[in-house]
């Protein structure tokens, strides 16, 4: 296990890896123990002999035994024995994510491969504004010299320098940033309207000049980004010096294999560190390395995941294997999927397919038949199976009179009615009944989710919202602030409004203006709290105002619909983020500038820390982002917002060729002026985006699609025609012929 390296998406990705294999080792070593073996039993015709030995499927366990035996391996005193070593070394295995990955490698060959020494991890936020600030200290006056103070202003104002020197820093360092990246002034429908000279040159100067002093400013500070450890990595192993030469001999001795998982969500720098880690190891060209990635689910292009190095990759690798075999989904669920996929490829063969890109073709796969369906209880106390794909729809009436705001209202009751039903006790999955748990609702964003998850509380339904949002940009981490604020600075007299503003205190905006005995008590309240603060922390101090002023109580009897139990999670969870800050910060300012910027501890696991947790443990229907389901799964799956489509995003950065040559790698297109993405582009990551949500399910998924009818009969552009789900069951990017898909469909 030691000698085989992995390296997945995130840390959660890691935990489950390891969970798994865990749980696999010792099954197996169970079985081996119990099992006695015999030598005839692994003759062709005594196969099921073997199979009754272990318990276990003659297509899956029996058939690993087999082949270890055909090998010629001793099953108790080699195979069990390698496993039960296995077994006890899982949590020294090493699976990785990317960052860490590099990170381990960097640092435990920082002399041999004559690597930085003793470097932090940080954002370089300050880096970042201190090279900016010096780029246009120094180069906007001779500027002003060639351009008129207006346009200058314009430019100052307009231009996205933090993203422009982001983006920058995550390009190889092999080649020069004149090779890499090209400025426009904006992009439109037709044609990229190019900068004028002078706004050329000097947003060239910054090209060549902003980036490099970001990286010494890094360098003086003994600060990595996370950035940085994928450039200084990928530097280090494609570089020509001996020393690079060292580093990646000593690196590859490490691993006598290597998978990397989640790789369409790769990008070139990624790649470009394992092609030369592995694939070009020509000393040792038969170690197995294992590329596993599902183009259909490539859905983060906003993380610079590009789908054109996943294809480069797959190209490149001569053995190519595809999973044939859908283990998640019921059968019912697993048909309809091929049937939805394949509807546009069908009555449109000129079609690029579903996917709206050739290099990326649908093929149906098959299921296992061992996911049961929900089963529902009759009255006499027998079980029928429930449909496992429902789609509900309106189009097939034809009728244009709904409106949007109609079609919102039918969904959110069409919904709720119906997990009313599904928690009624007499659903059942799996030999159990249904909980709320067993059920998601997928969503695109927090918007979408807002209908629902009122309308299930009103029914008397718990529901939890997880959507990534951080919990530093919460109002509860505004109100936390101020009461710290108000511990610094108690006399300060709007400080003190705001404080008693807040639902903590909760005083009303009449007590405010004119109660002035309550300002006196909340201002000895943030002086007493002071005090306990140098005496026994942050979170003693914070704890001792939400007493006095019985702010858990006077929440808790808060309305349903304003999220009592959110508001009180978000508290407690800053609590423990300032507790575990404060460890290192020591002045009530010092917190105030870590809730500003809280990323000044940024660690591997950073993001993840701050997200909103559940509001509660408990038994509740989860409402979740299609981002984040990414990799889950649930019995039951609703996706009320089938439709969605484009949204108004804009970008000022673009992955293009922008080289002449046509085998260039793509390279980083930077607009001053914020733009719609590539159409084309948008809408196939929105279809794969609709792939991922679709296939979260294992018991039953219901997709409603309700759309407003135009009066020639087609899809309403607002209400459905632009619809991602439009574009792959017809298999082109304006959904033409859709009603007849969604006919077909049904």
């Amino acid at each position: 296990v030691s000698s085989i390296l992995v390296v997945t998406f995130t840390k959660a990705a890691i935990f489950e890896l390891k969970s798994r294999l865990r749980e696999t080792l010792t099954t197996m070593t169970e079985k081996l123990s119990q099992a006695n073996f015999d030598a005839d039993h692994f003759k062709k015709n005594e196969l099921p002999a073997v199979a009754s030995a272990v318990k276990e499927d003659p297509d899956s366990f029996c058939q690993l035994v087999q082949k270890w035996h055909q090998s010629g391996l001793d099953l108790h005193e080699c195979v069990y024995r390698r496993l039960s070593t296995a077994l006890t070394s899982i949590d020294d295995a090493p699976i990785y994510t990317i960052h860490s990955f590099c990170r381990k490698m960097l640092g435990d060959y920082v002399f041999s491969s004559h690597g930085s020494y003793d470097f932090g991890l940080g954002d370089g936020q300050t880096q970042k504004t201190e090279a900016i600030e010096m780029f246009l200290r120094t180069h906007i006056p001779p500027l002003l010299l060639s351009l008129d103070k207006a346009e200058v202003l314009g430019l100052l104002k307009n231009t996205d320098w933090n993203t422009f020197i982001e983006k920058m820093s995550l390009l190889t360092h092999s080649l020069p940033l004149r090779d890499q990246v090209k400025f426009i002034q904006r992009r439109t429908e037709k044609a990229d309207v190019e900068l004028e000279d002078d706004v050329r040159d000097f947003m060239a100067l910054f090209r060549d000049t902003a980036p490099q002093w970001f990286r010494e400013y890094k360098r003086q500070n003994r600060i990595h980004t996370f950035n940085d450890l994928l450039t200084e990595m990928e530097e280090r192993v494609t570089l020509s010096t001996e020393a690079s030469k060292n580093f990646v001999k000593e690196v590859r001795s490490l691993f006598q294999a290597a998978l990397i998982d989640e790789f369409q969500d790769t990008d070139p720098l990624q790649y470009s560190i394992f092609e030369a880690l592995f694939i070009k190891d020509k000393e040792n060209p038969n170690r197995p390395v294992i590329f596993v990635g599902d183009p259909k689910q490539s859905i983060y292009s906003f993380r610079n995941a590009d789908l054109d190095t996943y294809v480069k990759a797959r190209t490149a690798v001569s053995n190519t294997q595809e999973l044939k075999t859908n283990f998640r989904s019921t059968p019912g669920i697993v048909i309809a999927l091929n049937e939805l996929f394949q509807i546009g490829a069908r009555t449109s063969p000129k079609s690029p397919g579903a996917f709206l890109d050739k290099t990326i073709q649908f093929s149906g796969v098959d299921s296992s038949y061992k996911n049961p369906p929900l089963m529902r209880k009759n009255e006499d106390g027998s079980f029928v199976p429930l449909s496992s794909f429902d789609f509900w729809s309106n189009v097939e009436s034809g009728k244009n009179e709904i409106s949007a705001d109609e079609i919102r209202e039918i969904k959110k009751s069409l919904l709720t009615q119906d997990i009313k039903e599904m928690l009624s006790g007499d659903v059942y999955y799996k030999g159990k009944p249904l909980r709320p748990s067993d059920i998601c609702i997928l969503v695109r964003n927090r918007t979408h989710a807002d209908n629902y998850i009122s309308a299930l509380k009103a029914a008397g339904i718990k529901v939890s919202l997880s959507d990534g949002s951080s919990v530093m940009g919460s109002e509860e981490c505004a109100e936390i602030r101020s009461l710290i604020l108000g511990m610094s600075n108690p006399a300060e007299r709007k400080v003190l409004n705001t404080v008693r503003a807040t639902r903590i205190v909760g005083d009303s905006l009449n007590a405010i203006l004119s109660d002035t005995q309550g300002a006196i008590e909340i201002k000895l309240l943030l002086e007493q709290a002071a005090e306990v603060y140098e005496r026994s922390g942050i979170t003693a101090a914070l704890s001792l105002i939400f007493e006095r002023c019985r702010t858990e109580d006077r929440i808790l009897n808060y309305p349903i619909e304003d999220d009592p139990e959110r508001i009180l999670t978000n508290y407690q969870h800053l609590f423990e983020l300032l507790h575990e800050a404060s460890k290192q910060i020591h002045t009530l300012q010092g917190l105030i500038r870590w809730m500003d910027e809280p990323n000044l501890d940024v660690d591997e696991d950073s993001e993840s820390k701050f997200n909103q947790r559940k509001e509660t443990d408990s038994d509740v229907v989860r409402v979740v982002t299609i981002h984040s389901s990414k990799g889950l799964q649930y019995p039951v799956v609703y996706l009320p917002e089938s439709q969605f489509g484009p949204g108004s995003q804009k970008s000022v950065a673009f992955r293009e060729n922008i080289s002449n040559n046509p085998n260039a790698d793509k390279g980083l297109l930077l607009s001053l002026e914020e733009a719609s993405p590539n159409p084309l582009g948008d809408k196939q990551e929105g279809v794969r985006l609709v792939y991922v949500a679709l296939t979260r399910a294992a018991a039953r998924l219901v997709v409603p699609f309700f759309s407003r009818m135009t009066k020639s009969g087609g899809l309403h552009g607002s209400s459905g025609g632009k619809a991602y789900l439009g574009a792959a069951l017809t298999g082109n990017e304006k959904g033409a012929g859709a009603i007849k898909a969604i006919d077909d469909l049904r």
